[in-house]
């Protein structure tokens, strides 16, 4: 009995360990969740400065913007950015004087971009060409400058959201311009600051474009994620709250080496949910472990019994010790 009574204790003293591990996971990870949210945050703020700064003069150059773009911190504040960009509000009456002011404007070497064009050619109605992107790599310059927004159904209905709402903005998953690769844009509205946008109406008249950042899948979750590669934890990220391939933006088994040994089969599932923007990321994080998880984190029924059990075992074995003692 006494046997009995050591073993129950070990057991409990093992599944308080593992129960104190499973704690310290949880608070990592609601960090880590925590964390994501605050680094989108710094983009929507940074994308408010974005739009201080075009809102504040008619006359904006590719200059200036290389300038701004040059001045925020990108390595550092913004890590996993691929772009930062101007979309511009252009009626179709304004098309040509357009084309011309983009053929002729300086960019901060002091040259014009010559071969500016629109991507797709204008028919009719608004257009909403790419006015100004950083960084200005050649790929970017040829297949996103003078990009319309309105002709592409993801985008045209995330800059008619922002404008209509005032509010930032996030995409669903797109394919980069430069690339192709699986990514996902933040927009926030541009405004004339002489006229009036409390109304919808007002909003659509004072409309001037939006400031947009542009970040690749991969690249942004897998510098987000970077502190969980080694503790064989790997993490999805999914696109609002269904937890399926359309909806999944980003898998680290698919981004990085595989975590831990094959001995690690036992599986604990972990969901967080971040707002981001106008949408909600659901975040799942997997961690692998030797034992199977029913001996790993006990319910909470199953702790109290245990406990319970504990305690009768321990009286009984007490009890019967104390009465061989005294035979």
């Amino acid at each position: 009995m006494l046997i009995v009574g050591i073993l129950a204790i070990g057991r409990v003293n093992y599944f308080e360990r593992r129960l104190a591990e499973h704690n310290v996971i949880e608070s990592q990870l609601d960090q880590v969740a925590l964390q994501v949210e605050a680094q989108v945050e710094t983009y929507i703020q940074t994308l408010y400065g974005a739009r201080g700064f075009m809102a504040g003069s008619t006359n904006v150059t590719r200059g200036d913007w290389t300038l701004f773009y040059e001045n925020i911190g990108t390595s550092k504040r913004l890590p996993g950015l691929a772009v930062l960009g101007f979309v511009e509000r252009v009626p179709q009456d304004s098309v040509d004087s357009y084309v011309t002011r983009m053929r002729t404007t300086p960019g901060k070497s002091g040259l014009p971009w010559t071969g500016f064009t629109f991507n797709p050619t204008p028919t009719t109605g608004d257009y909403y060409p790419v006015s100004y992107v950083e960084p200005m790599s050649s790929a970017i310059m040829q297949k996103a400058l003078g990009f319309d927004f309105g002709s592409e159904s993801v985008r045209a209905t995330a800059l008619a959201k922002a404008r209509d709402n005032n509010q930032p903005v996030m995409t669903a998953p797109i394919k980069s311009l430069d690339t192709n690769q699986t990514a996902f844009l933040l927009l926030l509205p541009v405004y004339n600051p002489n006229l009036p946008r409390t109304t919808i109406d007002e909003r659509q008249t004072a409309f001037r474009g939006v400031v947009t950042m542009g970040f690749r899948n991969a690249e942004l979750f897998a510098q987000m994620f970077e502190t969980l590669s080694s503790q064989d934890i790997y993490v999805e990220v999914f696109d609002g709250e269904l937890l399926d391939d359309q909806h999944r933006l980003y898998d680290s088994r698919q981004a990085l080496p595989v975590l831990g040994s094959s001995s690690k089969e036992h599986e604990v599932v972990y969901i967080k949910k971040v707002p981001v923007a106008d949408r909600t990321w659901t975040l799942r994080f997997t961690y692998t472990h030797p034992t199977p998880i029913v001996f790993w984190i006990p319910s909470l029924p199953a702790r109290v019994l245990i406990l319970v059990m504990t305690n009768v075992v321990t009286g009984l074995a007490v009890y019967h010790f104390v009465r061989l003692k005294h035979t």
